[in-house]
């Protein structure tokens, strides 16, 4: 059996939901493998597939849970099997997957498993943006003037840093990501500074990849830690912003998904299960969204049934029940309250999507497509070249 790793737990790498077995409810029991920031929004969609036509028209009614798996980590599961997961615990084996991206299915099908990944439909979006301190961003001209990968890879090469605009207190230009082999955003992190490089919107090949690699190794020399998943690098940021030298202090700019960005300026860096009764305190200095000039990739969040052997026909046949509730208005209403992008363009975005909370309710003016399979291979074996040894 696989070795577990550590993916499955509390906090930032798991939610309220993933601990414990099924209560008996006598309903065919749906697990959801989902990466750490969609644990929440996906428990209150599976109390509202309770009530819909959906499950209604279901033989047997249908109990759904997610629990945290990173969209890396489980692409690596994936790959290696389909007869195993890696818990001891098989009820608690996932009959769907939810990635942030159709990245990691994609990898998955290419590593010789199509049949495993099914047929994935994205359900929400949301982009991926540079979280800056919002003292730091307006001193780039923010929110006047649009702020672009170059704008920050030329802070980070200059040997004056912030004193290049003035900002001598601040010291160097520094960057904190995710590692690309385990998390979204920091996949989508590196393709952005390639498309950055070759001054690209669109086909995005290996050859663009590889004549990059000097423009992001300045990027990555910027770079003080790379987290695992953005959670554990928000909730550091939180930490410093609160009781250390400030956020200014610790980091200039943090590549997150506008999502974890929305829950950090709520007081929730970790993207947590809030608990009925808790009081969260938002941070003492904001975080504002960065939408690089030159483009943005989109997070498409997937939901698939998976094609293992574990799930049965029955799990099945509710997995997709779940999937195309999904898609419904009623569903898409329930994503905005956390932070989450409807596909659905009649859906109100709601009071969270405003200046108050660092965001553009427009969003990215350019939208990054996804490169194909072998591009996303090169930027990953890239990074492993000229990233920081000791982050």
């Amino acid at each position: 059996m696989l070795a577990l790793s550590g993916c499955f737990g509390g906090g930032s790498e798991g939610g309220g939901s993933d601990g414990g077995d099924f209560a008996d409810d006598g309903c065919t029991h749906i697990v959801v493998a989902t990466s750490s920031e969609k644990v929440n929004m996906l428990d209150a969609l599976a109390k509202g597939f309770k009530d819909s036509p959906e499950m209604k028209a279901l033989d047997t009614c249908a109990t759904v849970r997610p629990i945290n798996v990173s969209s890396g980590d489980a692409t690596r599961f994936l790959s290696a099997s389909d007869e195993v997961w890696p818990s001891e615990n098989r009820e608690m084996w996932p009959t769907l997957w939810s990635p942030a991206s159709t990245v990691w299915t994609e990898r998955v099908a290419a590593a010789g498993s199509p049949a495993l990944v099914g047929e994935p439909e994205s359900f929400t979006r949301t982009p991926v943006v540079f979280g800056m301190p919002a003292a730091m961003a307006k001193a780039l001209g923010y929110p006047q003037s649009p702020i672009s990968i170059t704008d920050l890879e030329q802070l980070c090469s200059d040997p004056n840093g912030w004193g290049s605009v003035g900002k001598d207190v601040w010291g160097s230009f520094k960057i904190s990501k995710t590692n690309p082999n385990t998390s979204t955003t920091g996949l989508s992190a590196i393709l952005m500074q390639s498309y950055e490089a070759s001054g690209k919107t669109a086909d995005l090949t290996a050859d663009d990849v590889a004549a990059a690699a000097d423009f992001s190794r300045v990027f990555e020399e910027c770079v003080i830690h790379y987290g695992d998943t953005t959670g554990k690098v928000l909730t550091t940021l939180y930490d410093e912003t609160q009781n250390g030298a400030g956020g200014s202090g610790y980091v200039s700019a943090v590549a997150v998904e506008e999502t974890s960005l929305l829950n950090y300026n709520q007081g929730n860096p970790d993207s947590h299960t809030v608990q009925p009764g808790e009081t969260l305190t938002p941070p003492k200095e904001k975080l504002v969204a960065i939408y690089p000039e030159g483009g943005s990739m989109w997070s498409d969040n997937p939901i698939t049934v998976l094609g293992a052997e574990w799930v049965t026909p029955v799990q099945a046949e509710a997995g997709a029940a779940f999937a195309a509730f999904l898609q419904t208005s009623a569903a898409q209403q329930i994503l905005p309250q956390f932070g989450f992008r409807p596909l659905d363009d009649s859906v109100a975005l709601g009071e969270l999507f405003t200046e108050e909370y660092g965001v553009d309710p427009a969003g990215t003016a350019v939208t990054l497509p996804r490169p194909g399979v072998d591009v996303v291979s090169a930027a990953i074996d890239q990074w492993t070249q000229i990233r920081k040894p000791s982050s």
